[in-house]
């Protein structure tokens, strides 16, 4: 990724930020929704967690009432992470590791559940995500089939803009909300004005190490960021989760 060391620490920063800026993290007493000894962990695909039981490990937000009570927050364990990496960027040298991330814990339910991202946990994970960004850029025709790579520069912003909702919503296990894709573009036409003045492939770099660093990448939500659908049974009000909420938890549940 090509910002200057300040503007990279700024920028690590902002992204990590965003996970306390919705609400309160204390202690998580529901479900663990985690990885069980033995299991493979998940693809890109999950945002939310397998198993039940309950937990004291691991961070819980809270945010405004949407009616569906506290809900579950939780960075994917490290095996997870590395699945995450291979699924979405065909990386199979598993980079995240106890010398890099803080170690996953073991909860009550038996299911490893992710720690918190502390500082060195974001310096490991911002020398990961540049490495894998800086590789996947290499051949960018790769990272959206079936589109061309354009040579003018109108051309290459549609294409930075198709990108951040394609990539984007694999990476973010959901459709990227119009604010996330309207920050990531303001990422991209950052790198390629001055003072930074970087190339077309070092741009698109960037953002990919920006999606890799968000926390909707890095955690697993219970439910997804828009206003979640009730229904009522047996006399009681429930949640109805979305068609990406119910792929998610069943793609880390196997």
């Amino acid at each position: 990724m090509r910002l200057p060391r300040t503007a990279t620490s700024a920028f690590v920063g902002a992204l990590l930020i965003g996970v306390g800026c919705t609400g309160v993290v204390g202690t998580n007493t529901g479900g663990s929704g985690g990885e069980s000894q033995g299991n493979n962990g998940s693809g890109t695909g999950s945002n939310t967690g397998g198993g039940s039981g309950s937990s004291s490990v691991g961070p819980v937000i809270t945010g405004t009432d949407t009616g569906a009570g506290n809900v579950g927050l939780a960075r994917v364990t490290i095996r997870q992470l590395n699945n995450m990496y291979r699924d979405l960027l065909g990386d199979t040298t598993a980079p995240a590791n106890p010398n890099v991330i803080s170690s996953d814990s073991l909860s009550d339910s038996t299911f490893f559940v992710g720690g918190s991202v502390a500082d060195l946990d974001a310096t490991g994970l911002l020398t990961i995500s540049d490495t894998l960004a800086t590789t996947a850029v290499q051949n960018l025709a790769n990272l959206m089939p079936g589109q061309a790579i354009p040579t003018d520069t109108a051309g290459q912003a549609q294409w930075a803009q198709q990108f951040i909702q394609y990539f984007g919503r694999r990476a973010y296990r959901r459709p990227v909300l119009q604010a996330e894709a309207s920050d990531l573009y303001a990422l991209y036409q950052a790198q390629l004005a001055a003072p930074i003045n970087a190339k077309f492939q070092d741009a698109i770099e960037a953002v990919i190490t920006g999606m890799l660093m968000s926390p909707a990448f890095l955690y697993r939500w219970e439910l997804g960021p828009q206003a979640p659908a009730t229904t009522t049974l047996n006399g009681t009000q429930v949640v109805r989760f979305s068609q990406y909420e119910i792929a998610s938890r069943l793609s880390y549940w196997l």
